[in-house]
């Protein structure tokens, strides 16, 4: 089973870093609204109209990710609660750095009655941060449920205990998969390296989660965020903001940007 508890329990902190470190998955309840989460799963859908405009429905096919909409930030300024949530934050912080950035931001929208089709990455196990570490966690997943997860609708299936592990995982064993159940507002947090696919949508309804990645500032982001949200982008943001998207952590271009005042820098100390 995976470890499952409330935001609202005294203690989820501890047991989820157990859950996370023994088992590589665990679920948070009681995170956001029904409300935040109805106008989360709006801006997911209109990310995904404007993105399909942007780029053509025919190179998402080929890519595989017609149900895939990246760093949706672009789009609208409602993710950046997703970015700011206290309870990921918090165990961002323990599991990570304070110092941790968002490697990615992906809505991921499963289509109702989508029949399976293993060419699609996110049908497949894969592994969001295929390293072996040695056991030190590098990479953390906020996967914030937008609707229900229920294995009717495709929920995320985990290959329990598989993170932090030599190898390529060839063979999933079914009595080692456990599919996630859990409420409108939840987060699935885990291991980046534990193996895990999204499975099939029989429902009537749309599957909709926002998946974020937390690393240390050192790793590149999926996307160059700053320059893709713009540098002027940061003057709408908070302190902690600035740092959770990687704008307190550019690497310098010139020795002009480089001797400038401490507050002027754009790669800041402290970074860990």
């Amino acid at each position: 089973m995976i470890k499952t508890a409330s935001s609202h329990a005294g203690g989820w902190i501890e047991q989820a870093l157990v859950a996370l470190l023994h088992d590589g998955v665990f679920v948070l309840t009681d995170v956001l609204s029904d409300g935040a989460c109805g106008q989360l799963l709006d801006a997911s859908l209109e990310a995904q109209r404007l993105v399909t405009g942007l780029i053509g429905r025919n190179r998402l096919e080929e890519a595989g990710e017609v149900g895939v909409v990246r760093m949706p930030l672009k789009q609208s300024d409602s993710f950046l609660a997703l970015v700011d949530n206290e309870e990921v934050n918090a165990i961002v912080d323990r599991f990570i750095s304070p110092s941790s950035i968002c490697h990615l931001m992906n809505a991921i929208l499963l289509p109702p009655r989508m029949p399976t089709d293993t060419s699609v990455f996110q049908s497949r196990f894969h592994q969001d941060f295929p390293r072996f570490t040695g056991g030190v966690a590098l990479s953390l997943n906020s996967f914030y449920c937008l609707t229900e997860f229920r294995p009717e609708n495709g929920s995320t299936k985990f290959r329990m205990r598989s993170h932090q592990r030599t190898g390529r995982s060839t063979e999933i064993c079914e009595s080692d998969v456990q599919q996630v159940a859990a409420p409108v507002g939840s987060v699935i947090l885990f291991d980046s390296t534990i193996w895990h696919a999204g499975g099939i949508n029989s429902s009537d309804e749309i599957r909709a989660g926002v998946n974020v990645q937390w690393t240390y500032h050192w790793i590149k982001q999926q996307i160059d965020t700053v320059r893709y949200l713009g540098f002027a982008y940061q003057s709408r943001l908070s302190d902690r903001l600035r740092q959770r998207l990687g704008y307190n952590s550019q690497v310098v271009t010139s020795l002009q940007e480089y001797y400038v005042p401490a507050p002027a820098r754009i790669y800041r100390a402290g970074q860990g």
